[in-house]
């Protein structure tokens, strides 16, 4: 006898209720885990908010196909489908962004030995922070036809949430999702805005080391532009720089030392927790003239680097309108298609780094403490009144009540801190992201670009975050466009918190359009940008990118495209997928010039003879960068940990995009005081950190991985893993989680595959590359892109994890915009049909 799933279902349900040993939450998990939920790809449903039939076609690889007889049709499917398979992403960014996770979760620990401890502290930094606010005060500026398309596509979600059924997320946490509006969507976007700029971090680190240190260690160790390597843009572009621009030195006040270590505190943390929600790292793209390719058109090339989740951020789409024909990725929660290409254009995007943020010491008047002084006087704070609610297990809400101050620059960041934070001296930010954006505008404006130039124009409405954009085009164009709102600072350079009561570092308006750097068709024939500097401070006349990162990445990809007259697709997909590198190129000679001078015995002789024929490729079966990586580790370890404060040291570690300083420190720096350790009888050097660092490398991995050094290869300590929000949870982490699977690459190489420092010999890959494209515009209708994970958010189910075999792989989807061949061999048709009114 047959029984089918539904019996089984049935059986499950009713056995649980009569033991009454589980609730309703467990047997949705129950239930789910025997069956997982999915959404239906073939479908009809009736809608009142189209004007004409849609055709969504679900390719093979699930991607949809949006086919509407117009552009706002076209944005609702795009709702709709979003909704379908990412509705609990977008509803729990949508709740970040507003600082509402404590009125979903509850008030779930975080650690009871810092001051962010919950995720009420979570809602009240983000209140603070004011990702909120910026949507609001956007939304009252956006344009009509911006409006319209964002209001098309919450129509999309909405009736989606009215009609369709929702992911098992929901049900474990007893939570509805929410109605979406406009604004809700430009607060999902600013959370992107907010992780890729950083600049508020890499300040307070710089003052709290000089505070700790003194000036010139801090110099030294964490200067402003403190990577090494090349810029993007070699040459200088409108004017060079006066020598009175940058590098200010100015007697920073010592008593903000605890305000500003108890918000780096904070702020870390929050971006450690922010990464669950939208992950960010870094990322490379490439775009190489149809002179130095097989097909003798231009080919593009991107992969953006962020925090491998579980569902995937990004979502692969194509629409398909009269006037709109684009495919590639979207981030669920906005109407665009941020990184792919049209039908001309293609386009690629990286982290510039670009400064767009500035820290300021505030003064209280000493007469009323409700002003603070600015260069016209003292003046009155303004004061926001906040209400969180607090979940409670029995379904309740608790409410707290808290007040925001603000200045002419911006909130009082120790407001967030409480009652301890009202009494210190304040802080506050200043920050492009609270002024009015026309985002959307740009996005639909270069979708539909016809060639670079069209591309360069839409962003002319883009603010942030300021992206290294390059471009390609059919005619045979290709360019690099590092736009958006970067603030101009006259005689400082933003690299430390400021006096905010003098008047004498505020922003003189913003970088026009005009002069903002940007190359065409360049001599070499090739653009490249991996997050390195967009130009040396020198050959330009602002302030741009002076907290970029190390041009490992850049340099290994100029190295491989100069190495071959002509490229196709292939060897370009090969390209991404290197691991070479030269972070450990540049730190091995320093390494072997000690090593060389020690007599090393038994494993410790073994594992530095592998050390020394080293390749310097990361592949999964590598001894050497075994040794390699883990000694790296030790080294920033024993020199830091000693020297600074544990808090300072601890925020230092977990701030991954801040570790690139360090490298450079290694190799430029002999005879610094960090390299001495605290507390013993002699005076250590380099030399002996990199002796030491070696024999604990040596020691731990043969703790770990026994005495056979063939046990030691780089995939038994590097895996990669996809986190989903839940998943912590060990009860439920099977179901939602995706990983422990041996992997290549590291932190630098251009298939980055990033870890962070730890106690453990787990270096666990937690961000990479989260799409790869690579498109040939003689074919650009055919481009190949993937993502990390899956189409779906639908745990459990095989479109969860539909593009990690190929992925892992280093093997792309082959996608057309093509009809005749993505309809060959669909998965179905959802068609979307306008709802017929009575007399009309």
């Amino acid at each position: 006898m047959e029984i089918n799933m539904k019996q089984i279902n049935l059986f499950v349900i009713l056995l649980c209720l009569i033991s009454g040993l589980l609730s309703c939450k467990t047997i949705h998990y129950v239930t789910y885990n025997i069956k997982p939920d999915r959404p239906s790809y073939n479908d009809k449903i009736l809608s009142g908010r189209v004007k004409g039939e849609v055709d969504i076609v679900f390719d093979r690889y699930r991607i949809p196909h949006i086919e509407a007889k117009n552009d706002l049709d076209a944005f609702y499917a795009l709702g709709y489908v979003h909704a379908m398979e990412r509705l609990f992403q977008m509803e729990i960014m949508k709740r970040f962004a507003y600082g509402r996770l404590a009125e979903t979760f509850g008030n779930a620990k975080m650690g009871s030995d810092s001051i962010f401890a919950d995720l009420l502290t979570v809602d009240v930094w983000m209140r603070t922070i004011g990702l909120w606010r910026a949507a609001e005060v956007s939304i009252k500026d956006m344009d009509e036809e911006s409006l319209k398309i964002a209001e098309a596509y919450c129509d999309g979600i909405n009736d989606y949430i009215r009609d369709g059924n929702v992911q098992i997320e929901f049900k474990l946490l007893g939570i509805k999702p929410e109605i979406f509006k406009p604004q809700h969507l430009i607060a999902i976007g600013r959370i992107t805005g907010w992780s890729l700029s950083v600049n508020h971090i890499q300040e307070l680190i710089r003052y709290l080391l000089r505070v700790e240190m003194g000036e010139e260690v801090q110099k030294s160790l964490f200067p402003a532009m403190n990577y090494k390597g090349s810029a993007i843009i070699e040459t200088a572009q409108q004017g060079s720089k006066d020598e009175n621009k940058t590098g200010y030195n100015t007697n920073l006040p010592k008593e903000y030392y605890q305000t500003a270590l108890s918000i780096l505190d904070g702020l870390t943390r929050l971006e450690n927790f922010s990464t669950m929600i939208v992950p960010k790292n870094a990322s490379n793209n490439w775009v190489i003239g149809g002179e130095l390719t097989e097909s003798g058109f231009p080919i593009l090339a991107n992969d953006p680097h962020l925090m491998h989740s579980a569902p995937s951020i990004f979502y692969a789409v194509h629409i398909k309108t009269p006037d709109l024909n684009v495919i590639g990725v979207s981030i669920p929660g906005t109407p665009a298609v941020i990184l792919g290409h049209n039908d001309r254009v293609a386009w690629g995007a990286t982290n510039t780094f670009a400064d767009v943020q500035d820290l300021y010491f505030e003064k209280i008047d000493e007469s009323n403490p409700n002003y603070y002084l600015t260069q016209n006087g003292k003046k009155e704070f303004y004061v926001e009144e906040h209400t969180i609610f607090e979940r409670t297990e029995k379904g309740s809400f608790i409410p707290h009540n808290f007040s925001i101050r603000h200045t002419i620059h911006g909130p009082v960041l120790n407001d967030a801190l409480g009652v301890v934070g009202k009494k210190m001296p304040p802080i506050t930010l200043k920050t492009t992201m609270y002024h009015s954006a026309s985002d959307f505008k740009a996005v639909y404006g270069f979708m539909k670009a016809q060639n670079i130039y069209g591309f360069r124009d839409a962003l002319k409405y883009w603010d942030i975050p300021i992206q290294n954009w390059v471009v390609a085009d059919r005619d045979g164009n290709i360019g690099y466009f590092p736009f958006g709102r970067i603030p101009k600072r006259n005689n400082w350079d933003g690299t430390m918190p400021v006096e905010g009561w003098s008047g004498k570092y505020e922003w003189d308006g913003y970088i026009s359009y005009e002069e903002l750097p940007q190359l065409i068709n360049p001599p070499s024939k090739m653009i490249i940008t991996a997050n390195n500097k967009v130009l040396s401070p020198e050959n330009y006349k602002y302030p741009l990118t002076l907290d970029a990162m190390p041009s490992y990445r850049a340099d290994r990809i100029k190295e491989l495209l100069n190495s071959k007259k002509k490229w196709d697709v292939r060897s370009i997909q090969t390209l991404q997928m290197d691991v070479y590198s030269k972070q450990a190129e540049y730190i091995i000679p320093i390494i072997k010039d000690t090593l060389n001078k020690e007599r090393l015995d038994g494993i410790e002789k073994q594992a530095y003879d592998i050390l020394k024929e080293w390749n310097l490729f990361a592949d999964s079966e590598s001894i050497g960068a075994t040794i390699f990586f883990t000694m790296h580790k030790n080294m920033f370890e024993m020199a830091l940990k000693d020297d600074l404060s544990s808090v300072l040291y601890n925020l230092i570690l977990n701030t991954g995009y801040s570790h690139g300083f360090f490298d450079k420190f290694i190799v430029e720096n002999s005879n610094s005081p960090i390299w001495d350790i605290k507390g013993t009888e002699r005076v250590e050097k380099k030399s002996d950190i990199i002796l030491m660092s070696f024999k604990k490398a040596v020691s731990d991995l043969k703790a770990k991985l026994g005495d056979d050094l063939n046990n030691w290869k780089w995939g038994n300590i590097h895996k990669i893993k996809f986190a989903h929000m839940l998943g912590s949870d060990k009860r439920v982490e099977k179901t939602f989680n995706v990983g422990g699977i041996s992997t290549s690459g590291a932190r630098e190489t251009i298939k980055a595959a990033t870890y962070r420092f730890s106690d453990s010999l787990d270096f666990e890959d937690i961000d990479g590359a989260a799409f790869r494209q690579v498109c040939d515009m003689k074919e650009v209708s055919e481009c190949d892109i993937i993502i990390d994970l899956g189409q779906s958010g639908w745990a459990s189910t095989d479109e969860y994890s539909n593009a990690l075999p190929l992925y892992l792989r280093g093997e792309y989807w082959d996608t057309s915009m093509e009809p005749e061949k993505y309809r060959k061999n669909s998965a179905g048709i959802l068609k979307i049909l306008p709802r017929i009114r009575c007399g009309k």
